[in-house]
């Protein structure tokens, strides 16, 4: 699953970026050019979903796919997908339900979720067996302080809550694929339960240690849409009522800059205010158009230059800045171009 991961997001990305793109998306880290290539690409849905790799693991494995052929990798470590690895992608797709993730729709609060949850099911079937000492699967403080928060508001209901988790959980584990279902039960520790390792998963079910790492992470994401779809009782209580339908995919100095925007100030102000350069403002407003679809970029392209820009785009292949600069003859500036390839989600990631 991690290969494939790893190819189809190379495949995306197309040698517009360095392979070093594809770690920092992968573990989520929250920059200005990482959330723009995420958006451009359209990887957004994988933004986050491996937070624990490593960069000595991410780099074993693509050398990994470099000595299969899978892919080339150039002296300025930009990566592209060969024939060999385009009849790869061919051959897995379906394989691997990649659409089982939603990245930066969950990214905030997953893993606070993730553990709510785990410490509950932990505690709770302790209590009910009357064991009161154990080690807990986290030492989350934020996780430790609900979970006890919870029992106190619900200890005379304990075997309503358990039989109305197990409920609840059982309907959703019926709608995903069996390996994805054992892999979470096999995953939970409860009363004389120890819930396997990753290592020991990865043993049982013959795959990586990677494979199960991102195969969690799906389950989780699925969890969060069925918990959203279906508004289950018990379930919806553990998702982080602060993060609900909370937009965080936008960096906390482009949401400074926002803010001074709605206040009526203009970049040359910001850029004095804020003692940044005018690039990093603009790198801000591209952020906030990928960000917010109500988001108006006619204070910056007008109606005729977006018609005429969007058309240039369409006529180069894969939205390189360099030769759409090119083909308006230089009449726009790249933070206008940018800004019309975030303000249209048509024009993005198209194959030359």
């Amino acid at each position: 699953m991690f290969h494939y991961l790893l190819l189809f997001c190379i495949d995306k990305i197309n040698g517009q970026r360095t392979i070093a793109a594809i770690f920092h998306l992968l573990k989520g880290k929250r920059s200005a050019q990482t959330i723009q290539d995420a958006n451009l690409y359209r990887l957004t849905n994988y933004f986050g979903i491996y937070r624990d790799l490593t960069r000595e693991a991410f780099a074993k494995e693509v050398e990994n796919l470099h000595q299969k052929k899978w892919i080339s990798i150039s002296d300025n470590h930009v990566g592209q997908i060969t024939c060999i690895g385009t009849q790869i992608l061919q051959e897995k797709k379906g394989h691997y339900p990649l659409s089982m993730y939603k990245g930066t729709e969950f990214v905030s609060f997953l893993e606070l979720f993730r553990q709510r949850l785990q410490l509950w099911i932990q505690t709770y079937t302790n209590i009910v067996a009357d064991q009161r000492k154990f080690l807990a699967v986290t030492d989350n403080e934020k996780a430790q302080k609900w979970v006890k928060g919870h029992y106190r508001l619900h200890k005379s209901q304990v075997d309503n809550w358990l039989a109305g988790v197990y409920k609840e959980m059982s309907g959703f584990l019926e709608t995903v694929p069996t390996f994805y279902a054992q892999l979470f039960v096999d995953r939970l520790t409860g009363y004389q339960k120890v819930g396997l390792t990753i290592g020991q998963l990865a043993n049982k079910n013959n795959v990586s240690d990677h494979d199960v790492r991102l195969s969690l992470e799906a389950i989780y994401h699925q969890l969060l849409q069925y918990i959203e779809q279906t508004k289950p009782l018990y379930l919806s209580d553990f998702v982080p009522i602060d993060h609900v339908k909370k937009n965080t995919f936008i960096t906390e100095s482009a949401t400074k800059t926002f803010k001074l925007m709605e206040e009526g100030y203009s970049i040359k102000e910001i850029t004095r205010l804020r003692r940044l350069k005018e690039s990093t403002i603009h790198d801000h407003i591209i952020e906030i158009a990928y960000a917010d679809p109500q988001f108006t970029i006619a204070n910056f392209v007008g109606a005729d230059d977006v018609e005429k820009i969007s058309h240039a785009i369409r006529n180069v292949p894969n939205n390189k800045l360099s030769l759409i600069k090119q083909e308006l003859q230089g009449n726009y500036s790249y933070f206008q171009i940018r800004l019309v390839l975030a303000s249209s989600s048509d024009l993005r990631t198209r194959r030359g």
